[in-house]
């Protein structure tokens, strides 16, 4: 009676142990299964959105660095505008200035044509009244003052020229 009860058991045992070696097997079949399904539709989409997620951190590392240099831009530009407009007022200054002493010039030089002119008038007149002798020593001084206002009048219309060449580097600055 042992043995066939120990053998009962045995078999009982051994069903069992077969029974659970069935579930086991279907239990790693469905494991299979289940490890497919990731494999074939969610790692796929696993791995898309890790590159999509990297992607994303690369934008975004671009679009910081697109802001910093933006930003540096932007701070050069107003530099160089801050110097551009400093430079160009000293440069208006130093024109201005240079105008009012070519301005200074011309009346100067006008002062002098008027009173060249004078002192022509005056010799010719004592020309007619000297002697000959006097006559050619002031003819002689007439050429050198005609000489004298030609260039004094080349002078002026040289610093005319000069005053208007001025006044229009002043105003296309």
């Amino acid at each position: 009676a042992v043995v066939s009860t120990q053998s009962t058991g045995t078999s009982l045992y051994e069903s069992k142990k077969v029974s659970a070696l069935k579930t086991i097997e279907k239990k790693d079949k469905k494991l299979e299964d289940i490890n497919s399904i990731l494999a074939e539709e969610l790692q796929p989409t696993l791995e898309k959105l890790k590159a999509e997620r990297a992607s994303y951190l690369e934008y975004q590392k671009v679009q910081r660095q697109i802001e910093t240099l933006t930003r540096l831009v932007v701070a050069c530009k107003y530099t160089r505008a801050k110097d551009l407009d400093a430079n160009a007022e000293q440069e208006v200054s130093q024109l201005e200035q240079k105008v009012r002493d070519l301005d200074e010039q011309v009346a100067r030089s006008k002062e002098r044509v008027v009173e060249l002119t004078e002192q022509i008038e005056q010799l010719q007149q004592t020309k007619k009244s000297d002697a000959s002798s006097a006559l050619q020593e002031l003819e002689s001084k007439m050429s050198d003052i005609s000489k004298t206002v030609v260039k004094a009048r080349s002078d002026l219309d040289s610093v005319l020229e000069s005053v208007k060449d001025e006044e229009k580097e002043r105003d296309r600055v």
